[in-house]
């Protein structure tokens, strides 16, 4: 899902980041 959002947007990928840490 944030693999999709991050090719779009690439803030996304630093998000899906801190949510896949919590």
């Amino acid at each position: 899902l944030f693999g999709l959002d991050a090719d779009h947007h690439g803030w996304a990928q630093s998000v899906g980041a801190l949510l896949w840490n919590l």
